[in-house]
């Protein structure tokens, strides 16, 4: 999976949306980030066990991914509360025993330059 390195200057447009707008905009560009080396969405913000996901692909194996916006470089290990990533392990858990597969779990991040950096849950203590 290709990670990209990104800068913390920001274009204005992304900056001034609303919360769930700027949401919307990062699934998408996370979206098309997948879509563009091959995998297949499976599902859109769905609910496993209460927990939402916001992305689910299919390339080999089913990869459920957290999107998250970020403003500067230095926020990535705040930016996944490990309340959070408990929710997400449980629900990668529960996906796991129903599709009897390996499930990964992958946190997207998209910086206010619309730049993606993929890292996996296991990056974050």
């Amino acid at each position: 999976m290709g990670q990209h390195q990104f800068t913390d200057q920001a274009l204005p447009e992304l900056k001034s949306l609303s919360s769930k707008e700027r949401g919307s905009f990062c699934e998408e560009k996370v979206l098309q980030h997948f879509r563009s080396q091959g995998f297949k969405l499976v599902q859109r913000n769905q609910k496993i066990i209460g927990i939402e996901i916001d992305l689910i692909f299919y390339f080999k194996n089913y990869i459920m991914v957290e999107v998250k916006s970020l403003s500067s470089f230095e926020q990535i290990a705040f930016r996944l509360k490990k309340s959070q990533k408990s929710r997400l392990l449980r629900a990668r858990e529960y996906f796991q025993s129903y599709k009897q597969e390996p499930v990964e779990l992958l946190v997207a991040f998209v910086s206010l330059k619309e730049e993606v950096l993929v890292l996996d849950i296991a990056d974050f203590e």
